[in-house]
């Protein structure tokens, strides 16, 4: 989970308990490994699974309205600037 933490910049307690939670709502599960003990996998559930699909269904279809209300080369300048945002807000 450290490697995780550095990676989306959140502080090791604060995955911890997001984990925990997503594990009390029967999102997620988590394991150790069988070789090393500090190595945490984990694995969505079939609740897990459903509430992602979801979730993308739903981007889409909020990406496909933006497309239709712009035009070409608007849409293309927001997807743009939504990678070069994303970019920025990961560093």
């Amino acid at each position: 989970m450290n490697i995780f933490a550095k990676i989306f910049n959140f502080k090791l307690s604060t995955l911890t308990s997001t984990i925990d939670k997503s594990e009390n709502s029967r999102i997620l599960n988590s394991f150790n490994s069988t070789e090393d003990r500090r190595v945490v996998y984990l694995d969505t559930t079939k609740k897990g699974r459903e509430l992602f699909e979801a979730y993308d269904r739903e981007l889409r279809e909020i990406a496909a309205k933006l497309k239709g209300d712009m035009d070409g080369s608007t849409f293309q300048l927001f997807v743009e600037s939504m990678d070069v945002f994303n970019k920025v807000t990961m560093d």
